[in-house]
């Protein structure tokens, strides 16, 4: 394509052919879609006519402006996954390479989650293929249970700062949100298996092995990640006696199973941490 032709294209999209008329002193035939989006008041696509370039920055600039009768827009531009069925950059799945851009607050998706939906005001939460149910409900005070589980969990993984036990933590943090995924998903099949209570299994007879137990009650206190591991110990307990009283045992059993190992577990885990240190015994 010559530069004289290029030219010319150039000043149809943008100028309407004035700018060329001036430069070269011939006229250009105006682009008629162009005077006829000017005179609507509808601003032109940014991306009109740079296929394969992108929208040029003033385009972007102009496309910013809200249409008189639109709907106000909330807070910054983000980027929503496009369906890959309607894409035409060759996607497969999610999340398409090309996205659409949206603003914050109308639709929620994994990118940009609302941190306050404010719907809960009025006692109830959203359950995974539950529709709405009272905070008070057993399954949502069983998530909140386990919930709070791995939070404890995570503060001591933050204090064993690396190695082997910061690692076994992490794993049963995971554990426990597979759990709660099983929780929350009522009507599907159950992600936690028998796998799941043998990994529990092989990590209680490794850490056992190298672990002096006492036999007398332990108080526990005597090292910091110690105190830490006996206390989302304690939360798992009752995750379980939430669990046993909402009868789930028949809905989650591997889970169930799980979370009474994972307790044992972590009562060996925090008498290795303890170490060096006299137990103070009860």
């Amino acid at each position: 394509m010559s530069r004289q032709h290029t030219e010319k294209a150039f000043a149809r999209q943008r100028f309407g052919g004035a700018s060329l008329r001036r430069s070269t002193g011939h006229a250009v035939a105006p682009d008629p879609a162009s005077h006829e989006q000017v005179a609507s008041g509808v601003p032109k696509s940014p991306a009109a006519g740079r296929r394969g370039r992108g929208p040029l920055r003033a385009d972007v600039a102009r496309a910013g402006t809200r249409v008189p009768g639109a709907p106000p827009r909330r807070g910054l531009p983000v980027d929503e996954p496009r369906n890959p069925r309607s894409c035409t950059g060759g996607c497969t799945g999610l999340p398409c390479r090309k996205r659409l851009t949206r603003y914050e607050g109308d639709l929620m998706n994994e990118a940009n989650p609302p941190i306050s939906t404010r719907r809960g005001d009025d006692g109830t939460t959203t359950l995974l293929g539950a529709g709405r149910l009272s905070k008070n409900d057993v399954r949502i005070a069983l998530l909140g249970d386990i919930d709070e589980a791995s939070a404890a969990l995570g503060i001591a993984r933050a204090e064993a700062a690396g190695g082997e036990l910061e690692e076994l933590i992490l794993e049963f943090q995971r554990l426990l949100y597979r759990i709660m995924g099983d929780v929350a998903m009522p009507g599907e099949p159950n992600a936690v298996g028998l796998a799941d209570v043998e990994r529990v299994d092989e990590a209680l007879e490794s850490w056992s092995a190298r672990t002096e137990i006492p036999k007398e009650f332990v108080i526990p206190g005597e090292s910091k990640v110690g105190a830490l591991l006996d206390f989302a110990r304690n939360i798992v307990r009752r995750a379980e006696r939430t669990a046993v009283h909402a009868g789930f045992v028949q809905d989650h059993p591997h889970a169930l199973k799980a979370i009474n190992r994972l307790s044992d577990v972590l009562f060996v885990l925090a008498r290795n941490a303890d170490g060096k240190f006299s137990p103070s015994r009860g």
